[in-house]
């Protein structure tokens, strides 16, 4: 169905278009006992030994090592998929955050009649002929360049709220009316049949677009086009607004087809990509640290650390029975 591609009126400003974007949002599990460097009060100590340093690290915690939970292909596995995701996540809102404008497809049933319609008292805005070609011919042009169909409707303030309240749903319930198809863009521009104040006309304007022309428009450049199209409508008065709304077409299309930078979420992505990336490199480092805590052993309270005789390594007294980084016999302590 069609939506609001923006209005205004002359007295209120304008007002933008009314696409939104939805959001998403995820679960968390559950959590295990806390793995820690530091003690914690009723946390035991246990240590792992680093072969690579040849040196004891030591886990505190209140759970238990679990030996059977050490998966080392598995859990890389995971990490890479969490890297595939975030990367996914990052180019597709690089990909949204630059929008290249697509020429509309039609077909043959798509009628590309450029219509205005003066439904005013007596046609009281269409002030002249040359007026009306000169519309006419920037919606042709605007056509050629987009393949959206333009069309233009006059309307008079005192007739539509004999059954509206709201004039952006009077504008939508004039393009149902009028199309059956979603490649149209109508803009219903309402005049009051006199001013109250001869120096001051209250025009309002709002725009229907169908919802088949994403590709060659977005939520942007709908807002550029209300911005424009308000502006030229502050210059005009009751004799030009047929040149007014020509001008719009005319400005618009210089500018439409030009790829888009939304800047605003580029920003966002200069916070947001920071954020994943130390995100990923918390789940790195507390998984290692998990997996290296399920295959430490407990260490006694009083134990002491024993130089080995042969590496020069580094192990704790009680917690083995062969130097874990040589694998030659450890010292027997004897009982104080």
């Amino acid at each position: 169905m069609p939506h609001s591609s923006g209005g205004g009126s002359h007295g209120g400003g304008s007002h933008g278009s009314s696409r939104s974007s939805g959001s998403r949002s995820g679960g968390s599990g559950g959590s295990s006992p806390s793995v820690r460097r530091a003690y914690y009060p009723g946390a035991y100590r246990y240590v792992y030994y680093n072969h690579r340093s040849r040196k004891p690290e030591y886990y505190y915690s209140t759970g238990r090592p679990d030996p059977t939970k050490v998966r080392g292909a598995r859990d890389l596995v995971l990490i890479l998929a969490m890297v595939v995701f975030f990367s996914m996540g990052i180019l597709g809102a690089i990909g949204e955050a630059v929008f290249r404008p697509v020429r509309v497809t039609g077909d043959a049933r798509l009628d590309t009649t450029i219509q205005i319609w003066d439904q005013t008292e007596t046609g009281t805005l269409t002030t002249g002929e040359e007026q009306r070609q000169e519309l006419q011919a920037s919606m042709e042009a605007f056509y050629e360049l987009t393949g959206i169909v333009p069309a233009v409707e006059l309307v008079n303030e005192e007739d539509w709220r004999k059954h509206y309240t709201s004039f952006s749903t009077f504008a939508y319930d004039e393009y149902v009316s009028h199309f059956k198809d979603e490649k149209h863009w109508l803009f219903v521009v309402s005049y009051p049949k006199e001013d109250a104040d001869p120096d001051f006309t209250d025009w309002t304007f709002e725009g229907m677009i169908g919802d088949d022309v994403g590709k060659c428009v977005n939520g942007i450049s709908e807002d550029k086009m209300t911005n424009i199209f308000y502006a030229q409508m502050v210059r005009s008065d009751r004799s030009n607004v047929l040149s007014a709304v020509a001008g719009a077409f005319d400005e618009y299309s210089e500018v439409v087809m030009k790829t888009q930078v939304d800047k605003a979420q580029l920003q966002s992505m200069l916070v947001t990509v920071p954020v994943l990336v130390i995100m990923l490199i918390a789940v790195i480092l507390n998984n290692r640290k998990q997996r290296r805590f399920n295959q430490a052993v407990k260490v006694q309270k009083e134990a002491r650390e024993i130089e080995c005789e042969y590496c020069r390594g580094i192990y704790v007294e009680h917690t083995v029975t062969s130097c874990p980084h040589c694998g030659a016999p450890v010292k027997i302590s004897g009982n104080n």
